[in-house]
């Protein structure tokens, strides 16, 4: 999701429907979560190339990686690049980056 138009088309039709239960704390609270950024599942990053912050399991750090396509003779796979080389462990979640700063 990128910007509110996005968010608000997925969320009105949930908004909308209980408003009149809300309280302003509510309103408030469901707006700041919606917000954040969510770690998904590692099935629906991108994998074309875009930064990504990547998660790798407990013990291990959270850090930007990209996915390429990659080729060998017949067979197409898409492989994680990341500035360490965490061998054959892959990634099991994804969020956005941050914007950067101003």
């Amino acid at each position: 999701m990128t910007d509110f138009k996005e968010w608000w088309a997925q969320a009105k039709g949930f908004v909308l429907a209980d408003i009149e239960k809300w309280s302003i704390e509510d309103l408030m609270k469901f707006a700041y979560d919606s917000a954040l950024p969510k770690w998904q599942p590692i099935d629906s990053a991108p994998l074309d190339g875009e930064s990504v912050l990547l998660y790798y399991g407990p013990g291990y750090y959270a850090m930007e990686g990209r996915c390429f396509k990659r080729e060998r003779g017949k067979n197409v796979y898409y492989q994680w690049v990341t500035a360490i080389d965490m061998g054959e462990l892959e990634p099991s979640h994804w969020m956005p980056l941050p914007n950067p700063p101003k």
